[in-house]
């Protein structure tokens, strides 16, 4: 299994309105507890804790604030997308685990 994480910053200009999206960063590691990817641009470390046949689990640690944990889930063959709470843009992050 490998586990691909694109990271892409979502912007918002504030006159207009209008809405943009770059990618900034993207990972591909093979799945093993207590593995580690940085992800500098949006200041969050991505830690994984459980690897099993049907999925893993990674837990996304913000730098700013240490105290805040998210975990997430990623099934053998899908992906999911995490969405920080932002109120003006902020990143976004895409996990997706090949076979």
């Amino acid at each position: 299994m490998i586990l691909q994480i694109t990271e892409e910053f979502r912007g918002v200009n504030r006159r207009t309105g209008k809405r943009s999206t770059a990618k900034t960063d993207e990972k591909s590691l093979i799945p093993a507890v207590g593995a580690v990817a940085d992800m500098p641009c949006g200041r969050r470390k991505l830690r994984i804790d459980a690897v099993d046949e049907s999925g893993v689990t990674v837990t996304v640690l913000c730098e700013n604030n240490p105290a805040a944990k998210e975990i997430l889930t990623v099934p053998k063959g899908e992906s999911i997308v995490y969405r920080p709470v932002s109120f003006d843009g902020g990143y976004k992050y895409t996990f997706f685990l090949k076979e």
